[in-house]
């Protein structure tokens, strides 16, 4: 699989917290990491080369990172925690893990970590 280049008006670059205009950054498609980013001094045109994305009037963000979720429970307003540990399979719990991860990828989280709600839960499922 070939490098293809992700074209963006606008890129925030939290290394030097600031936004970067007319960027674009080439990705390794094997990695999925990004392999060089640069400003563009040519115009595009309307569209892009074939293979490659056009963000250009959008925002391009790094991954955002949650690092405290509950991925097994559901919101405490439609069940207590306990009575969900309790009455629960383990099976829809981890359907429901599945389901949580999947709805925070695609909102723009790359690094999720569900915490337990206390540190004798790492040794037992469920938490």
């Amino acid at each position: 699989m070939a490098p293809y280049t992700v074209h963006t008006s606008v890129l925030f670059d939290p290394k030097k917290k600031q936004w970067l205009e007319d960027m674009s950054l080439t990705v390794d498609p094997v990695t999925g990491c990004i392999t060089r980013y640069y400003r563009r001094t040519e115009d595009l045109g309307a569209s892009v080369p074939e293979g490659d994305v056009d963000l250009r009037g959008k925002y391009v963000l790094p991954g955002f990172v949650d690092a405290h979720t509950h991925i097994f429970l559901h919101s405490y307003a439609e069940r207590a925690s306990l009575n969900q540990k309790r009455d629960e399979s383990p099976t829809e719990r981890i359907i429901r893990a599945v389901n949580h991860c999947r709805t925070a990828l695609l909102s723009g989280f790359t690094t999720y970590r569900s915490a337990p709600p206390s540190l004798s839960s790492w040794t037992a499922f469920p938490y």
